[in-house]
């Protein structure tokens, strides 16, 4: 990643930190939402309201593809400002 972003232009690298900047602003409440349908499953199970048991497995698995996803966003937008400070500097 470090090479990709390293041979960017100055405009591209611009053009992406605004990118990861929006994605990383939506991704809270995608985190939140994923994060509430896990909790609403776990409670019908509980309850024995849920005859797809397999949901929570799925729901447990989407929250970690989030977290993965924030954390490669994060990387790569920390990436991008050492670049910038590289070339400035």
């Amino acid at each position: 990643m470090m090479d990709r972003i390293a041979n960017m232009k100055s405009e591209d690298l611009a053009r992406r930190a605004e990118e990861l900047s929006t994605e990383l602003a939506e991704m809270p409440a995608k985190m939140e939402q994923a994060r509430q349908e896990l909790f609403n499953l776990r409670f019908r199970l509980a309850t024995r309201q849920l005859e797809d048991t397999s949901q929570v497995s799925k729901a447990r698995k989407q929250v970690a593809r989030l977290k993965t996803a924030l954390s490669a966003l994060q990387r790569e937008q920390a990436w991008i400002e050492i670049v910038r400070r590289e070339r400035e500097g």
